[in-house]
């Protein structure tokens, strides 16, 4: 090649400088700047997803990395990652919000968790008494999420006020009219 093109490729590119990685920097930079100037220090935010639920997903690895022709002898640690990861999901929405008055209901969480995490392990396995049981669990702690919360929240903490009762009652009356309407169908 000609010494004078590749002068004349280096002066164009150059000139055809990309200037959006460096805005991305600033923006970052200035944010960083905001976040240590309020007092809000990433680490203990974040330590919860980076340390708990990290390792959750670590656990998990060997059952994502298993196909129907090759298992993994591992895959059985899904059940115990899957409760790390939401352990950590809950200990890090419980610190946004400060309110790990939650617990008192969350734990009915940690079930559904383990045991979504044993189905996805035994997924190339249909005969595997897991996918009979399993829902049913699912579905029974997951109810029970539903109700401890409504309890604890609306008669415990009182965390909203007036506002919990009053969603209770526009939805009761939701459901009355829409099961009115389906009844005249």
């Amino acid at each position: 090649m000609d010494d004078e093109v590749v002068y004349k490729a280096q002066e164009k590119a150059a000139l055809n400088v990309n200037y959006k990685n460096g805005g991305w920097l600033v923006a970052g930079g200035l944010g960083l700047l905001a976040l240590t100037l309020s007092g809000i220090n990433l680490l203990d935010l974040f330590a919860p997803l980076i340390f708990i639920s990290g390792i959750g997903v670590l656990l998990m690895w060997p059952a994502h990395k298993a196909t129907a022709t090759e298992p993994s002898k591992a895959s059985f640690l899904a059940g115990p990652g899957a409760f790390m990861v939401v352990l950590g999901a809950l200990v890090f929405i419980m610190t946004i919000f400060n309110h790990g008055d939650a617990m008192a209901y969350a734990w009915t969480l940690f079930p559904v968790a383990f045991t979504g995490g044993l189905m996805y392990a035994q997924r190339f396995n249909d005969a595997h008494s897991i996918h009979t049981t399993g829902p049913k669990v699912i579905r029974f702690f997951g109810w029970m999420f539903v109700g401890l919360g409504l309890f604890f929240e609306l008669l415990v903490f009182e965390s909203l006020g007036p506002w919990w009762p009053l969603a209770l009652v526009a939805y009761g009356v939701y459901m009355a009219r829409k099961n009115k309407t389906s009844d005249q169908a």
